[in-house]
């Protein structure tokens, strides 16, 4: 062969010919000698790789490396894969230049269906083809399918760890399907929750004759270092009864019950509420603590009913529970046609049936129940709607009348004239199956049960507040607990919190709940001086809530701690109560100064 021969189109070797190579500006070599073998590569080498390459088929026992092979620059890979009843094309490692454009389409089996599609990780919905574009970086696209009747598992998993197999999982109808949950290195499971219900740090869960949706969830938390027995550990020579043990703390809630708590409105707008002076999403179901319901004109802007904006309003990715429960008051899930206004108290309800607006398109109406919310579909999980983010309407409905809510119906948003105003021609129906899995995590039957839930315990700033600090009451322990709300109508001085065996748990919660009712001014400064007052135990003062509740020196008062703990929306007014305010703690010095 000639000079010049481009040994990539070679085929068959002669070994009697001479092969000539260029190399370099020093002119060709001659190839003098047998050819063992040839490798074709479509891959760049730099010389180093080769000579290694050389040395290590003339030297096997001294094999060389040079680390790994070097890829052709610019070049990106997506890795393609399907489930069992479809495929994707084309599948597998795709090479991909860098800033091209690469579509995958995606088909299914006779009788199946797209389930979702996942593009690194996250759904992108049941979508039959997918495009990345400008591609610059490596990337992954999965698909899984589902026979109609069939139901979903979904997984979820929280922390550095995983299930196995990742959701979402279809499986037919009475089949079973076992997770197994996976710690990563240096982790441990925290908890696993089966349908939103905890069941302990297993290590895997089995669903059997499956007849419904569900959901299995993982949290993983950083494992406590292995104990090193070779380390003792030093034991004092003080006897352990002799340790000086100082009282139970006391910490006392103060309870802002202004008139702004009871507001359906939590935003960041100067006064909180929409438009100025809306201050209730829905109609008054009879204990409104003041008017300003928002307008038909009003309920046609989605911010209202959307999470990200009113941040008091129904979030689906928020699971809603009761309030605890104790031996003097019990709750449980909330009726989904006509939930409790208020749990503590039988009436009145409200009928989440019952239409809450119209979207009027020509002839078309679409009829929005009160049981509704709008969401978004987060493409790049930064927590705002960004433009070419999809927008959902979510409405709950069913037969009428007096049938009770049995389906969700989905609408695309799109904002055309950019006036956050939903009109007709902005409304497109969709179905289920098209929307992200992640903006639909809940089955139908959860969704509207936690929906409400969240009416009858979250809704309004004051049932949030409460919720709050019943659970935070629940858990404690080894502590003393008061209530003080700014306007007086809660008033209970400390109570014992799972201490020397006294629990008063449930007498704290009941006043919470039964006497929590927001009203008038917000003078919070005059809550914390009755508060302190309450604490200070020589100034002859108890700011009208008892005795101070620190203990005698000899039972620990001496290192005994208080505190005081605000549960407010933000807004105060009214006089400075102690005019002027005094430095107190005069030249003391740090650290009180």
């Amino acid at each position: 062969m000639g000079s010049g021969t481009d040994i990539a189109a070679i085929g068959s070797v002669n070994t009697t010919e001479y092969l000539l190579f260029p190399w370099g500006a020093s002119g060709d070599y001659d190839l003098d000698g047998l050819l063992d073998e040839v490798r074709i590569s479509n891959t760049a080498r730099s010389a180093d790789w080769i000579m290694t390459e050389y040395n290590n088929q003339s030297s096997p026992a001294t094999f060389h490396t040079i680390g790994a092979e070097e890829g052709l620059a610019g070049t990106w890979t997506i890795s393609a894969v399907a489930g069992a009843n479809g495929g994707i094309s084309p599948s597998g490692a795709v090479s991909v230049p860098d800033g091209e454009s690469q579509t995958f389409s995606i088909t299914t089996d006779m009788g199946y269906e797209i389930l979702d599609v996942l593009v690194d990780g996250l759904s992108a919905g049941a979508v039959s083809s997918y495009t990345f574009t400008n591609v610059n970086a490596d990337h992954t696209i999965s698909a899984s399918f589902i026979q109609p009747g069939d139901w979903v598992i979904y997984t979820t998993a929280i922390g550095n760890g995983s299930i196995s197999p990742a959701g979402p999982v279809a499986v037919t109808e009475g089949g079973s399907q076992t997770f197994t949950i996976i710690p990563d290195g240096g982790e441990q499971i925290e908890e696993v929750w089966v349908d939103d219900v905890p069941i302990g740090a297993v290590t895997s869960y089995p669903f059997s004759n499956v007849t419904a949706d569900h959901t299995i969830k993982a949290q993983f938390t950083v494992a406590p270092p292995s104990e090193d027995l070779t380390d003792c550990v030093e034991i004092s020579d003080t006897p352990l009864d002799a340790q000086f043990r100082s009282a139970p703390a006391n910490i006392m809630f103060l309870l802002d019950d202004s008139g702004s708590m009871d507001w359906e409105f939590m935003n960041s707008d100067a006064s909180g509420a929409m438009f100025g002076d809306s201050r209730y999403v829905f109609d008054n179901p009879g204990d409104n603590g003041s008017g300003g319901i928002l307008s038909d004109a009003g309920r046609k802007h989605w911010k209202s009913q959307w999470s990200g904006y009113n941040n008091i309003y129904y979030n689906p990715q928020t699971t809603y529970e009761p309030w605890p429960s104790t031996t003097l008051d019990t709750f449980g899930p909330a009726d989904t046609s006509t939930p409790r206004s208020h749990p503590q108290y039988a009436i009145p309800m409200f009928d989440l049936r019952a239409e809450y607006t119209q979207i009027i398109d020509g002839w078309a109406v679409t009829s929005v129940t009160r049981a509704h919310y709008y969401t978004w579909y987060d493409a790049d999980e930064d927590g705002d709607v960004d433009a070419g983010e999809t927008k959902y309407l979510v409405n709950f409905v069913g037969s009428f009348p007096g049938g009770n809510l049995n389906a969700r119906e989905w609408y695309v948003f799109d904002d055309v004239n950019a006036d956050d105003v939903v009109q007709g021609n902005e409304l497109t129906p969709i179905s289920a199956s098209s929307v992200p899995i992640s903006v639909k995590p809940k089955s139908f039957g959860d969704d509207l049960q936690n929906f409400a839930n969240w009416y009858s315990y979250y809704r309004r700033r004051e049932l949030t507040a409460i919720a709050t600090v019943a659970s935070v009451i629940t858990y404690a322990q080894g502590m003393q607990v008061g209530l003080y709300s700014i306007h007086g109508r809660i008033n209970i001085t400390v109570q014992k919190i799972k201490v020397d065996g006294v629990d008063e748990t449930a007498t704290l919660l009941h006043e919470l709940y039964a006497n929590y009712n927001s009203a008038d001014m917000t003078p919070l400064r005059t809550g914390l001086l009755s508060i302190g007052k309450y604490f200070h135990k020589n100034d002859s003062d108890d700011g009208g809530i008892g005795p101070s509740p620190y203990a005698d020196a000899d039972d620990g008062g001496e290192c005994q701690q208080s505190f005081v703990i605000v549960m407010t929306d933000g807004y105060y007014n009214g006089a400075e109560p102690w005019n002027p305010a005094q430095d107190h703690d005069g030249d003391n010095g740090d650290p009180l100064c």
